[in-house]
């Protein structure tokens, strides 16, 4: 019985692909008027379903086609009105909610609506086609998840676009995937050696996977083969003036891009070419630091110390906010003291140091710090902020309220001192405390600002 039902579904299968093959055939002089792009032509398809497929009209097919080529003519109420034909005569018909679909971004751009009806087409056909071009609509949407695995389905259910592959990659590369990403723009360049983005984007693969040379030579195939545009990555890699150690500026567009773990492995190549060189230890514990690897950052700062040429100003600051960062206040302050001696002039130094003589409760030395930065930058904001919340903490409400009014003079977009100046207009029985809570919000401190709204604003 079960060997029954698997014969009759067989010969089911193969009796719509064999009427998929016959349609596609029947209408293949129409298509390929249609593929010439000509008015014209479009116009002797237009004819032919009139006059040689007139007794086609009660088929499904024969309105998609009929739509097509109202649509191509610029007829686009006919168009829909002829694809709804077409899905009223075959509700099932998979393809006719494709081309729907279709008309209905290129003339109405309503992105819910196309993806509506490539669900429906989805669901009665899982046509490689039709997920990549749900993949487009997601795309477009931002549903980067949702697109990401609906080119997996197109490409699993082998359909080859070159759209398809350049836009799986991109959206490969840009969640951290260069491997995978590898495999399907190499896919784009088997299928079309002439295309220069896909050189520009395997050049963009190969800086993620920290291979500086293959980078370097795809962005000039890019440029031979006519990309025009600026290519960012290859300006700093592969510039003469980094030839020697083309890993440390891999690294550093890595960093810039905030793709700390495959900086680090640039790093880690730029020190076994250059093991004395500070900058790369300095560099690899920035990524570390960012990534919360506080250990490691230490050995690196530490280290980059320890050599000649260090950038000791930078590393006495990287220090002081590790330590910061760990509430090891003591650590912070001692280094940020040590930036203070190589430059007395550093005005951020001493908002660095006044911060951790405040969390040590050491409230003179804090407001004193302050005001030292205050004197060398008397428009430096942040340091009116942190003394305005210094002053909140002391309960100089009025001279917090001013510090905080000055800082957002300064610069209106400083969430900070909205938060600051929203809690001292409290302890001032001021009013209008909420529109710097929304303030604070809007700029950034949305944590601490949402607090203040749920519990005093609404």
């Amino acid at each position: 019985m079960n060997r029954l039902i698997f014969v009759l579904i067989s010969i089911i299968a193969i009796s719509i692909s064999v009427q998929a093959q016959i349609n596609t055939l029947k209408y293949s002089d129409v298509d390929s008027l249609f593929s010439s792009n000509s008015m014209v032509n479009n116009m002797k398809a237009l004819n032919l379903l009139k006059s040689k497929y007139i007794s086609d009209t009660i088929k499904s097919d024969y309105w998609i086609k009929y739509s097509l080529a109202c649509y191509n003519s610029y007829k686009y109420t006919e168009a829909f009105n002829s694809i709804d034909k077409a899905i009223y005569i075959d509700n099932k018909n998979s393809h006719a909610y494709f081309e729907k679909a279709k008309l209905i971004m290129d003339i109405k751009n309503n992105i819910s609506e196309a993806i509506n009806l490539l669900n429906i087409a989805i669901k009665y056909n899982k046509n490689g086609e039709f997920y990549f071009y749900r993949g487009i609509y997601h795309q477009m949407s931002d549903s980067i998840s949702k697109a990401i695995s609906d080119y997996d389905n197109a490409a699993q259910l082998d359909f080859e676009h070159q759209g398809l592959f350049r836009n799986y990659s991109i959206l490969l590369l840009k969640s951290d995937l260069p491997e995978k990403a590898l495999v399907y723009i190499n896919k784009g360049i088997e299928l079309n050696t002439e295309i220069p983005d896909n050189y520009k984007t395997r050049g963009e693969i190969y800086t993620l996977l920290v291979e500086p040379e293959k980078a370097c030579a795809d962005f000039e195939k890019a440029r031979l083969k006519g990309y025009r545009k600026s290519i960012d990555f290859a300006e700093i890699i592969c510039s003469t003036n980094y030839s020697k150690n083309k890993f440390s500026s891999t690294g550093q567009i890595l960093l810039k891009l905030e793709k700390y773990n495959f900086a680090i492995k640039a790093f880690d190549k730029a020190i076994e070419l250059e093991k004395d060189s500070s900058r790369h230890y300095l560099n690899r514990g920035f990524c570390f630091f960012k990534l919360g690897n506080y250990k490691n950052a230490e050995q690196d700062y530490l280290k980059a110390l320890a050599l000649p040429e260090s950038s000791t100003d930078m590393l006495y600051d990287n220090l002081s906010l590790l330590y910061f960062e760990q509430n090891n206040f003591e650590k912070s302050l001692e280094y940020s003291a040590k930036r203070i001696k190589i430059n007395p002039g550093n005005f951020v130094a001493y908002i660095d140091r006044g911060l951790s003589y405040r969390k040590l409760k050491k409230y003179k030395q804090a407001e004193k710090d302050f005001d030292t930065s205050l004197k060398i930058k008397p428009d430096f904001f942040r340091a009116l902020g942190y003394r305005a919340f210094l002053f909140l903490e002391l309960r100089q409400y009025q001279k917090s309220y001013d510090d905080a009014s000055r800082a957002i003079k300064i610069n209106p977009e400083y969430g900070y001192a909205s938060l600051v100046l929203a809690q001292a207009k409290q302890m001032l029985n001021i009013p209008d405390f909420c529109i710097d809570y929304y303030n604070a919000k809007k700029y950034g401190e949305e944590k601490e600002a949402e607090k203040g709204i749920n519990e005093f604003c609404k």
